[in-house]
């Protein structure tokens, strides 16, 4: 297993070498780790303390073997998303199914454990509602866009980015399409139970293709194909999606 390329931010006035917006730093607790994450093409961040920082630096090689790690530090790099997540597909593999299917769900685009820190996230920036008010999930869907436009042929920048919590009255036919977006992607940030029993169906090319989620997998779908979900099934009383519109280079 490979160690992820990371600079560490140790508090607000740090300099890194890339730019990171100073609205984004209010709402993240110091010190940081920012991974580089290879799919995404770019770099994200982890929440740490010294001690783990000491550790990593003293005990981490750049390849090393997970099982010569304690459980619970293996844990920590997969949440501070220093190491990439087993079972991803390189970028052609999903470029051709994206052209094969009409959509391709992107099988682990966040480490589930990485998730785990985005809805803790969430929860502790709750007071932020509405598109692109928090900042953590604005730059992730901004990163995204590299990779997704790497699947499609249109030329896209992102638009906006929204969190939903989906409860057990939720309506079985989605019917908040973006007007001006022509792709979406869709991520599992949280649920009460099992969120791959809450399927996403999609009909591409006549095709209705039902489209199971877990926790950091992403699936990416035309605007211009019907998409909807059944209502939550009783044992899952709630479900927070995180949804990524993007839009034709060319539009407001």
């Amino acid at each position: 297993m490979k160690l992820r390329s990371y600079q560490v931010q140790p508090d607000h006035d740090y300099r890194l070498s890339f730019g990171i917006s100073r609205t984004l730093l209010n709402t993240l607790r110091f010190p940081l780790i920012w991974s580089y994450d290879e799919l995404l093409g770019g770099y994200i961040p982890g929440e740490v303390d010294f001690s783990f920082l000491e550790w990593v630096i003293k005990n981490v090689t750049p390849e090393f073997n997970p099982g010569d790690l304690p459980a619970v530090r293996l844990q920590q790099l997969q949440a501070a998303g220093m190491i990439d997540p087993d079972w991803r597909l390189p970028r052609e593999t999903l470029r051709q199914q994206l052209s094969e299917q009409g959509y391709v769900r992107i099988t682990r685009l966040l480490h589930p454990e990485y998730v785990k820190f985005l809805s803790m996230y969430r929860q502790r920036n709750a007071h932020l509602q509405g598109p692109n008010k928090l900042p953590l999930l604005a730059l992730i869907h901004h990163l995204t866009s590299s990779l997704v436009q790497n699947l499609v042929p249109e030329l896209i920048k992102p638009s906006c980015s929204i969190t939903l919590t989906h409860g057990t009255t939720a309506e079985s036919a989605r019917s908040d399409h973006h007007s001006v977006c022509i792709y979406n992607l869709s991520m599992i940030l949280d649920s009460k139970a099992d969120p791959q029993k809450w399927l996403l169906h999609i009909q591409a090319d006549k095709v209705i293709h039902h489209v199971p989620l877990d926790y950091g997998d992403g699936v990416l779908y035309s605007e211009n194909d019907p998409y909807w979900r059944d209502p939550l099934p009783n044992e899952v009383s709630s479900v927070v999606e995180s949804i990524f519109h993007y839009t034709p280079v060319g539009v407001a």
